[in-house]
């Protein structure tokens, strides 16, 4: 209160050492009367007040934009649009973020499983769950499973302009997935086939490189042809 009554001291000094005639209006008195408020500023000015019994009816409103400029419902459009476009993949990172902590919680796979596949559900354009869920049934030996999930991920296209994306997934992480799904599914070429794609991108590190390498060579081993030099 000392320093808003300081203020005020200090703007009526400087009103009064300029000559200002400052106007004072109180809350309680411009929300109680704002009719008589808006009258006493418009007189300020000089400019006529019309009476308080005249008809006056408000003017349509008209919007007044330049050729390029948007107009105000497309504009709503706009961000209606940009709303579904960031809510879609923040929600779908909280269930992605749910499904990891189920699993770091050690639940029963099912209840993973699932915990995965709802994040999906909620936005079918990004990979991370699938990608979640089909490592997740590698650490449990359910091959066949996640064999499915890393295909149904690499069927998607790298979700650009999303945010929070992991690119490594897209890159390597899937597809590494994959190969050893089908690896321990007896699908051998279509491990080894998804091995040397890794070889050939090389978009991943170095220790998972070498592993990748000994995927593809025990492939090579169970199809009978010769190992490939890398």
């Amino acid at each position: 209160m000392d320093q808003l009554a300081t203020f005020d001291r200090e703007w009526r000094l400087f009103f009064s050492q300029n000559g200002i005639q400052p106007l004072f209006f109180s809350y309680e008195g411009s929300t109680g009367d704002l009719s008589g408020a808006l009258r006493r500023i418009v007189t300020s000015f000089g400019l006529n007040v019309p009476s308080e019994d005249c008809n006056y009816t408000e003017p349509p409103i008209t919007e007044y934009r330049g050729p390029r400029e948007p107009s105000k419902l497309e504009i709503r459009n706009r961000f209606v649009q940009w709303l579904q476009n960031y809510s879609e993949p923040e929600r779908f990172i909280n269930l992605l973020s749910v499904a990891r902590d189920k699993e770091a919680l050690v639940r029963s796979p099912d209840v993973v499983s699932a915990a995965y596949m709802h994040a999906t559900a909620a936005c079918p354009t990004q990979a991370e769950a699938l990608h979640g869920a089909s490592r997740f049934c590698r650490l449990k030996g359910m091959h066949e499973q996640g064999y499915a999930f890393a295909r149904q991920g690499l069927a998607l296209n790298y979700p650009r302009d999303t945010p929070l994306v992991e690119d490594w997934i897209y890159e390597n992480g899937l597809l590494d997935e994959f190969a050893v799904h089908a690896y321990w599914t007896e699908r051998y070429c279509e491990c080894f086939d998804a091995c040397q794609r890794l070889i050939r991108e090389r978009q991943m590190p170095t220790h998972v490189y070498e592993r990748v390498k000994k995927n593809a060579a025990f492939a090579a081993e169970k199809l009978g042809i010769p190992q490939p030099g890398m």
